[in-house]
């Protein structure tokens, strides 16, 4: 009964993929605190999904859809975050990652 479930579960969830094309990710810079918590700022009042949290002295992940990636980067260069893309593709990703 328990395995029966869990496929089910499985089966919905393979279902409901969400597709990611366009969707890239980006990483900043190392943050100091402002910008650390300018990003903190965003990602409460956003839907923007990041993937590695902002802290100073690190770097922070944020994936983005292609409708939103010209805003997020104006706003990231105009804060004087820099960042590059470190993901090229998220949906090559996770079908790269699927077992065959």
């Amino acid at each position: 009964m328990k395995v029966g479930g869990v496929l089910c579960c499985l089966v919905v969830a393979v279902s409901a993929h969400k597709s990611y094309d366009g969707y890239k990710v980006l990483r900043t810079g190392t943050l100091d605190q402002d910008k650390a918590d300018l990003l903190r700022d965003v990602q409460t009042d956003t839907h923007l999904d990041f993937w590695k949290e902002p802290a100073p002295g690190r770097s922070a992940d944020i994936m983005t859809s292609s409708d939103e990636m010209e805003s997020v980067m104006t706003w990231l260069s105009s804060n004087g975050i820099t960042f590059h893309t470190m993901v090229e593709d998220v949906e090559m990703l996770i079908q790269e990652a699927k077992p065959a």
